[in-house]
């Protein structure tokens, strides 16, 4: 055997250019890791040529939101204010998670079911996905001049930032809220992308970074929505339970407290009927209860089917409204904590000790304005004092942290500046 062929078994190596990720196989055990080599930064001439154009012709430019889940929309005033806007054609198109397209995950929202969301809100919507092939469709053939992105996972290769860029513009900002400090790396999504809005300097995914090129501050967009809701005073007695996903310590983020609070906060809230519970799940929970062995299926179905006869569960997008007509958020989630905060309603975070996810300078910041519980009965006590004893000393601090985070300006007015600058450029 030649010298080559025992290289080979021994040692083999595999590029994705896509996820600019090399693998190594040696001697049978395989490492992956992030190769900056094959990253290319995509050609997106043609395509600003083709907004510039049309905004020197006075043709409407069409912007494509793509949504994979509902719950994350993030885009409701941004999607308002260009359909209001002379210069912007503004519309959805719903496709899937890549992980439901393969059967690997059965418990998110289908086709149909994004697909009714939009459409009961009066949005422009199509589907970019053919439920009969299943298979998702090129989105050349809805013809976008730019593509929001929601999320920078779960994309198909037929849909991704490679495709999209020969012919649209690609633009994203975070569907959650940073507050976090992570260890998790930039992804090659972010690089790729022609525009990235972020929520303030510094921080992008909780990483503290310089600003590069394809980077904008401007604000957090998702609470742009709190402009157009009224706050409800009067006490409705209702209150949001919220649980994350991240509960295993092998998850990246591992903010999650299921394990000592989930089924005790429902038996919780049996005893309670004299309030009206609304179950708010990180739309991953139910898929990470399936596929853990001290859970599975059975008992997440259960779980799920008993919050819903004791309350409600809401799992859609658009909860702001649910938000502002509720008395408190129970949440043991990150972004959740933030976009509660203009409400001025009470927040009780359930925290896990045992993370080694820590708040961001500016999570410490919102922080300030949460009560934080490590346990089932601190909670209760918390709990208590809040709601039997209207004792609620942070009050105050959440009022001035809401005005901190609602500016004047709107976020996604300044995203439509930055836009229209772009697409003007070639006639001043």
């Amino acid at each position: 055997m030649s010298i080559n062929k025992i290289l080979k078994k021994i040692f083999h190596k595999k590029d994705n250019t896509i996820t600019c990720r090399t693998e190594l196989t040696i001697a049978g055990i395989k490492f992956k890791f992030y190769n900056p080599q094959l990253l290319k930064y995509p050609d997106y001439t043609k395509a600003l040529n083709k907004v510039r154009k049309k905004f020197q012709n006075k043709e409407k430019i069409r912007v494509a939101f793509i949504v994979n889940e509902n719950s994350k929309w993030n885009a409701q005033e941004l999607y308002r204010l260009m359909e209001e806007n002379d210069y912007f054609e503004p519309f959805v198109l719903v496709t899937l998670l890549y992980d439901v397209h393969i059967g690997k995950d059965k418990t998110r929202n289908n086709i149909q079911e994004n697909y009714d969301f939009f459409l009961q809100q009066g949005i422009n919507v199509f589907k970019a996905y053919d439920e009969n092939k299943h298979a998702y469709i090129n989105l050349e053939k809805f013809s976008p001049d730019i593509v929001f992105y929601q999320q920078p996972w779960g994309i198909a290769d037929e849909q991704n930032i490679d495709k999209i860029s020969q012919t649209a513009l690609t633009c994203y900002y975070l569907y959650g809220m940073s507050l976090f400090d992570t260890d998790i790396e930039e992804l090659v999504f972010h690089k790729k992308l022609f525009l990235n809005f972020l929520q303030h300097e510094n921080s992008k995914n909780g990483i503290k970074i310089k600003l590069k090129k394809n980077e904008k501050v401007v604000g957090i967009p998702k609470l742009d929505v709190y402009k157009n809701i009224t706050i409800q005073t009067q006490n409705t007695n209702t209150i949001i339970y919220s649980c994350h996903f991240g509960y295993n310590p092998k998850n990246a983020i591992n903010i999650g407290t299921f394990p000592w609070s989930g089924k005790a906060m429902q038996k919780f809230a049996l005893e309670h009927p004299e309030y009206k519970w609304i179950f708010k799940p990180h739309p991953n929970l139910k898929n990470t209860l399936y596929q853990d062995k001290k859970y599975g299926k059975e008992f997440a179905d259960k779980y799920f089917e008993t919050w819903n006869k004791i309350g409600e569960i809401k799992e859609k997008g658009n909860y702001f409204e649910e938000f502002a007509n509720s008395d408190m958020l129970i949440a043991d989630s990150g972004s959740f904590l933030l976009e509660y905060i203009p409400t001025q309603k009470p927040i009780i975070r359930l925290s896990n000790k045992n993370s080694k996810t820590k708040f961001s300078d500016f999570g410490n910041k919102i922080a300030q304005g949460i009560y934080q519980v490590y346990n089932f009965q601190d909670f209760i006590n918390k709990f208590n004092e809040i709601m039997q004893n209207n004792n609620d000393p942070l009050a105050e601090k959440r009022k001035e942290l809401a005005k901190s985070i609602i500016g004047k300006t709107s976020a996604s007015q300044k995203i439509i500046d930055e836009l229209i600058n772009i697409a003007k450029k070639s006639t001043d």
